[in-house]
Parts: C-alpha cells; structure tokens; sequence
C-alpha cells in the first residue's frame, strides 16, 4: 500500500496502479457486516430462548411477563413484541371464526353505515367492561377478557372497513 498525497492509503490492484480503495472504508464495510450477522445471531438467540421457555410452560399455563424475565434474558422490548403478538393473534383468530359464522353483512349492511356500527357495539363492549370491572367475580356470560378480546376485534375491523379491507360478499 502506498499514500496517495492526500494521506489516504490505496490498495494495490494487482496492475501496477491503484484501486483508490480506502482501507478505512473497507475496514468500515467489515465491521458493518459483522454487526449485522452479531445482531441477527443474538436476536435468534433471544428467540430461542423465549420459545423454550413458553415451550416449557406450555404444560401448565400461559407464562407470564415475570415467568419469562426470571428465566431467560431477553429484552424487554423483545418480550413486550412477543406477548402483543400473541394477543394480536388471538385476536385475528377470534374475528376470522366470527366472520365465518356471521359473514359481513351485519357490517357493511348496518342501518347508519359500518363505521357508525362498529362505534356503537365499541360503545356497548366498553360500557359492559366498565359494569364487569366494577361488580368483580365472574360473569354469567362473558368474560372482561373476552370483553377485550371483542374491543380489540371491533378496532381490527374498524380499520380494515376505513382501509377498504373488508370483504364486501
């Protein structure tokens, strides 16, 4: 190698001249691709760690935020992704086996139009979580959870009607 005048150094190319490569850009280059593959070796690490210990508390019951902290280390930001994608699921599960029992017609066919629908039956499930947080026990019927489960479907297809996503049969 060689300094060019300007304090850089060059690499050779093999044919006599130089190929204006800076060795820091190189070096630089490097650390950026080891980095990645670090970053994405840990992260699949972090993944593994949390499906053994979901897998290992499978048997008994849904592992909670302190089941996972005190038995692994993973990051929080990773735990949090991991428990709201879980929910989210559920939550799509939910509204697809609703769908197929109801169809969308009680949406898109609703007297005042499906956005003012979907407010209105948000408005019945949010005053039936208020009334169910209130009394405590348990209900007859359904569930505080359940109540949210329904809050969360209202919003997914809320959004999927504004998006035009919903299916118009």
């Amino acid at each position: 190698m060689s300094e060019n005048g300007n304090g850089n150094s060059e690499r050779n190319n093999g044919d006599g001249g130089s190929s204006g490569t800076n060795d820091f850009e190189i070096w630089e280059k490097e650390i950026k691709q080891y980095k990645t593959r670090h970053a994405k070796l840990r992260e699949r690490q972090r993944r593994n760690n949390i499906h053994n210990v979901v897998k290992s508390s499978r048997s008994t019951k849904e592992p909670t935020w302190a089941d996972i902290r005190r038995s692994s280390t993973v990051s929080d930001d990773l735990l949090f992704g991991m428990f709201a994608s879980n929910k989210a699921l559920e939550v799509v599960n939910l509204i697809e086996s609703k769908h197929r029992d109801y169809g969308s017609a009680g949406i898109l066919e609703a007297p005042f139009g499906p956005i003012p629908s979907l407010i209105t039956r948000l408005h019945d499930k949010i005053a039936r979580a208020a009334n169910l947080s209130e009394l405590g026990g348990e209900p007859n019927h359904e569930s505080l959870r359940e109540t949210f489960l329904d809050i969360a479907g209202y919003g997914l297809i809320g959004l999927m009607v504004l998006d035009k996503q919903f299916p118009e049969e």
